[in-house]
């Protein structure tokens, strides 16, 4: 046939939406992009018109189709009175994409290296559970919801407070609000899963489907089936290239999230925050051996990483001693020969392991830096549910008479924010398919030695990192009733790094405490006099004076060798400034700024800045 060199394309688009109920909407959208390939030349003879028309009669040759459908449905929770308190949207999307290959592409063999298929499927939803409505439901309960009122002589309908057996006191109802503590919560879940299938040799004609239905209806709807590579092998729908260089891949990507706020009393607010993130990706090279021969799966291997909100304040305050030992470090040292017997029991694979196994470092980390009992601690390093992390509010002293008659607002805060996370895993090479494809969860105990007797893992992790903020421990907002400012805040926060490539630690510590006063003052007297006579200032005069006290330190830990402190050093910042509006184009600031950095290494030295001066900013414009 003549070689195609020139083509014009095709394009089709389908764009539909069903509002199948109020609660259910469905979309399909669809693109199409075909190609009317040209023969090489003009077009001047019989043979080659024919071709041309060909192609035409036939809308081209398919080369890219994508389709998605999409699914939204309002869960009728609300329609129930039982469960009317909830609501909850469940999201469905499904992908569909193929991809051509160049025209005419094959190996030295003849043999065509086909084309790519690709597929996606995500589930989501996304909810809340509103308590306020469901205590509201129960007449014994909605008095502590409900705003204090002066009894008065009108008509009352059933139901009122004043229906109750007893009148409720305002202790009664703040109990009530107590245990009714849970306001609501709010969450949202979703899983994406992807899979792309390379060498195919089929063309989609209808719906994604061809004339033999390949590759399948639940393919073409998303269905992430583990096994589709060796299906379509089967089936002659993927090349029996053996030097196709794509590979077989497949992903999947959870996210979980949820929120809710607890308000055990007035002016006093909690709000817990809980989030885990963990994405997998595998991939194969799946072609014959031989010309003719059987497919095998060829390098399979799996990677991803892994990450959720934590707690490990158990031992955030755990003091470092002065030459830099520390306790929690030593209970993790010991704590290694206690998950090594254990894990020697629970596996009888042939292999043993030793105290610095990657399987047993990982729990004897996690039992001595949350405070947990290294005979029960988890052994697998991708965690079940995100723990809470929480932020803590409180502004009711300002309410209180001592403090409303010198203070405007008064706010205390707290709060609490811990990641865990596994940096980039990756199965290791003696394991074939079947130990690290997406079929498999969780965290697989050893089956494979290495030339000591020792159990290599199947997943070999690089890093596990806790990460921990009191951001702040303690805070203080407040504003007097003269107009005086202030922020004062306490702040901690450490970084334990675990090292499994060479079994140590590094751990970051800081602690800071900011002091920030300010106050604004209007007519202000001028300190010297002009023209002989003492004058005032017309605008606000504002003052400031920042001071901060930071902390910070870098120590790394081995089990056979000394605590080095690898870096470190004591900060100091003074910052006063005092600003004027002279008028709406004028202003005029005066600052000081003295810093000084103290090393705790032997490798820096001390620094210390100092600067001042004026700043007038003149403005031009209107």
């Amino acid at each position: 046939e003549p070689f195609y060199e020139k083509y014009f394309w095709f394009n089709r688009y389908y764009d539909l939406n069903w509002n199948l109920t109020r609660s259910v909407v469905l979309s399909y959208n669809a693109t199409a992009n075909a190609i009317v390939d040209e023969p090489r030349g003009d077009i001047n003879t019989e043979v080659k018109q024919d071709s041309l028309w060909n192609n035409f009669k036939k809308l081209g040759r398919l080369k890219n189709y994508d389709q998605q459908i999409r699914l939204i449905y309002r869960l009728p929770l609300d329609k129930l009175p039982l469960t009317d308190w909830m609501t909850a949207d469940y999201n469905h999307t499904v992908r569909y994409d193929f991809q051509a290959n160049a025209l005419g592409l094959v190996d030295s063999s003849g043999v065509p290296f086909g084309n790519i298929l690709r597929n996606s499927r995500e589930r989501g939803i996304t909810g809340r559970v509103d308590f306020v409505a469901l205590y509201n439901k129960l007449k014994y309960l909605r008095f502590a919801n409900s705003p204090s009122q002066e009894r008065k002589n009108f008509a009352r309908s059933p139901g009122d407070i004043e229906d109750l057996p007893a009148p409720p006191s305002g202790a009664l109802k703040n109990v009530a609000r107590v245990l009714m503590t849970v306001r609501g919560i709010t969450f949202n879940y979703s899983v994406l899963e992807t899979t792309a299938l390379p060498g195919y040799l089929r063309t989609p004609q209808f719906f994604g489907l061809d004339d033999v239905n390949a590759p399948g209806l639940p393919f073409v709807l998303g269905a992430q089936d583990r096994n589709i590579h060796v299906r379509a092998a089967n089936n002659g729908w993927i090349t029996p290239s053996t030097v196709q260089n794509q590979a077989f891949q497949q992903t999947v990507q959870k996210k979980f999230d949820y929120r809710t706020t607890l308000e055990p009393f007035k002016d006093f607010r909690v709000q817990i925050i809980g989030r885990l993130n963990r994405q997998d990706a595998y991939q194969e090279f799946y072609r014959p051996d031989a010309p003719g021969g059987q497919y095998i799966s060829q390098s399979p291997v799996r990677n991803g990483q892994f990450s959720m909100s934590f707690l490990s304040f158990r031992t955030a305050f755990a003091k470092v001693q002065r030459d830099n030992e520390s306790p929690v470090f030593d209970k993790f040292r010991g704590y290694r020969e206690i998950l090594r017997d254990r894990l020697n029991l629970e596996n009888q694979n042939g292999g043993e392991y030793n105290v610095n196994s990657q399987d047993v470092l990982i729990p004897a980390f996690f039992a001595a830096y949350t405070g947990k009992d290294p005979n029960t601690v988890r052994i697998s390093p991708f965690l079940g549910f995100p723990m809470p992390n929480w932020q803590v509010d409180y502004n009711g002293l300002s309410q209180l008479k001592p403090f409303k008659k010198l203070f405007s607002s008064f706010t205390l805060s707290h709060r609490y924010t811990a990641d865990y996370s596994v940096g980039n895993f990756t199965s290791s090479l003696g394991y074939e398919a079947l130990y690290v494809n997406l079929a498999v969860t969780g965290y697989p105990l050893s089956a494979r030695n290495n030339y000591l007797g020792q159990y290599v893992p199947v997943f070999v992790l690089s890093t596990v990192t806790v990460t921990e903020k009191f951001a702040p421990l303690l805070g203080i907002n407040f504003r007097t009733q003269s107009r005086i400012t202030g922020r004062i805040e306490y702040n901690r926060d450490r970084s334990v790094a675990l090292n499994l490539s060479n079994s140590q630690v590094a751990e970051l510590f800081n602690q800071d405490l900011t002091v920030n006063i300010g106050f604004t003052k209007n007519n202000v007297p001028i300190p010297f006099k002009i023209n002989g006579v003492k004058k005032k200032l017309k605008n606000d005069l504002t003052a400031q004076l920042q001071v901060t006290f930071r902390d910070t330190r870098a120590i790394q830990r081995k089990f056979d060798g000394e605590n080095v402190p690898i870096a470190g050093n004591i900060n100091f910042q003074l910052r006063p400034t005092v600003s004027y509006i002279v008028s709406n184009r004028l202003t005029m600031s005066f600052y000081f700024d003295r810093t000084f950095n103290d090393p705790l290494v032997s490798n820096s030295f001390y620094r210390s800045t100092t600067a001042g001066g004026v700043q007038v900013k003149f403005n031009l414009a209107e």
